[in-house]
C-alpha cells in the first residue's frame, strides 16, 4: 500500500470554500506538535493569504470591476501556491504518518485499492416476464465489475447435464429480460461479472419453467 500523503493541488476547490479550507489548514497548523516550526509557509502567512482573497472573492463576485476580478484572480493563485507549498512540506515531514496528516485540515489522498477479478454473486432472482416465452433475471451487484454476462439453458437429459446456450450481455443486475423461450420449459441461468482483469466465476445455476 502507498505511503499516506496529503494532496498538493487545490485548484479544483470551489472557489467560494477555498478560503474557508485555507483558515482551517492555518487554524490546525498553528503549533501544530507534529511538525517543525519552520515549516514553510507558516500558519500566519497562510491565514493572511486566506483572508486577502476571501475579502477580494466577495468584492468580485457581487459585481466587482475587471481590474477587481484580477486582483481576485492573483490573490487566488497567490493563496493555490501557498496551500501546495505547505503539503509538499507536510508530506515530507510526516513521512506517511496519517495522524499527523490528518491533524493539518488538509485533504489526504485517496488510497489506491488494487482491482481483482470479480467475485462471485451470491443471489441470483428468476421471475416470470410480462408476457409468455419471457424470463426476468435480478441478481445481487458484484463489486468492481462493470459488465455481467447471463447465461441460459436447458438440462440434456441423455448426459444428465445443463447445456448452456443463449449468453445475455448487460451492465446492470435488474430487470435483465431473456424471450423467445418455450412455455413448459425449465431454463437454467448463472451469471458471472467481468472487469479489466476478465471474468469471475459462475454464480451456482436457479432454474424457473417458462409460462
Amino acid at each position: 500500500m502507498r505511503r499516506d500523503k496529503v494532496i498538493t493541488n487545490y485548484a479544483k476547490i470551489k472557489e467560494s470554500e477555498l478560503a474557508i479550507l485555507a483558515g482551517k489548514v492555518a487554524a490546525q497548523m498553528e503549533g501544530n506538535a507534529n511538525f517543525s516550526n519552520d515549516l514553510k509557509p507558516t500558519a500566519a502567512e497562510l491565514l493572511a493569504a486566506a483572508e486577502d482573497y476571501r475579502i477580494k472573492h466577495e468584492v468580485a463576485i457581487n459585481g466587482g470591476s475587471k481590474h477587481e476580478k484580477q486582483l481576485k484572480k492573483e490573490s487566488k493563485t497567490k493563496l493555490l501556491d501557498m496551500l501546495s507549498d505547505m503539503a509538499h512540506a507536510i508530506n515530507i515531514e510526516a513521512k506517511g504518518n496519517a495522524v499527523a496528516l490528518s491533524s493539518t485540515g488538509l485533504i489526504l489522498q485517496k488510497q489506491h485499492v488494487p482491482v481483482s477479478l470479480p467475485g462471485t454473486t451470491l443471489r441470483v432472482v428468476l421471475r416470470d416476464g410480462p408476457v409468455s416465452g419471457m424470463m426476468r433475471t435480478d441478481f445481487d451487484k458484484i463489486p468492481e465489475t462493470y459488465e455481467y454476462e447471463i447465461q441460459i439453458g436447458t438440462m440434456d437429459t441423455v448426459r444428465q447435464e445443463i447445456d448452456w446456450g443463449k449468453t445475455l450481455i448487460t451492465t446492470t443486475s435488474s430487470q435483465n429480460y431473456m424471450d423467445n423461450l418455450t412455455p413448459g420449459t425449465l431454463y437454467y441461468v448463472r451469471v458471472r461479472g467481468k472487469n479489466r482483469l476478465g471474468y469471475g466465476n459462475w454464480s451456482d445455476a436457479v432454474s424457473l419453467i417458462a409460462r
